[in-house]
């Protein structure tokens, strides 16, 4: 007797017996796109219970797949500061420090509410229903 004990074939099979591969190669090329889980599981034609329970049991994966989310912004990241630097973009230059800079040179202002807001629910609810059965009366 080795002592090892050999693994059983029984049980449910990865999505419902469809190529691993396949399914793998699918959810990888929607994930590179940053496609919703949702979608991904839907073109890769299986449940979204199928896809968590997978990743559960395979953390690489899952990593990969997070890291590949990633690859559209990185892209344009790359994409928006190539602009500024080799082709002295001043529109992409200006749209990049208000986002990145935004206390100085954001173009949104934000306005701060001090104080209370008094609200009388009840009294705005009474008034709207009695307007209700005036009009509908």
């Amino acid at each position: 007797m080795s002592g090892k004990k050999k693994k059983s074939k029984a049980g449910r099979k990865w999505f419902d017996g469809k190529n691993v591969d396949e399914v793998r190669a699918k959810l990888e090329a929607g994930a590179q796109l940053d496609v919703p889980v949702e979608k991904c599981c839907t073109y890769a034609q299986i449940s979204r219970y199928s896809y968590h329970r997978y990743l559960k049991a395979h953390p690489d994966f899952a990593t990969k797949l997070q890291s590949l989310r990633l690859t559209p912004s990185i892209k344009a990241r790359q994409n928006v500061v190539k602009s500024i630097v080799e082709e002295k973009d001043v529109e992409n230059s200006k749209w990049w420090l208000e986002r990145r800079e935004r206390d100085e040179f954001n173009l949104r202002q934000q306005v701060e509410h001090t104080g209370e807001v008094d609200l009388n629910l009840e009294e705005i609810i009474n008034k709207k229903i009695a307007d209700h059965k005036k009009k509908n009366a």
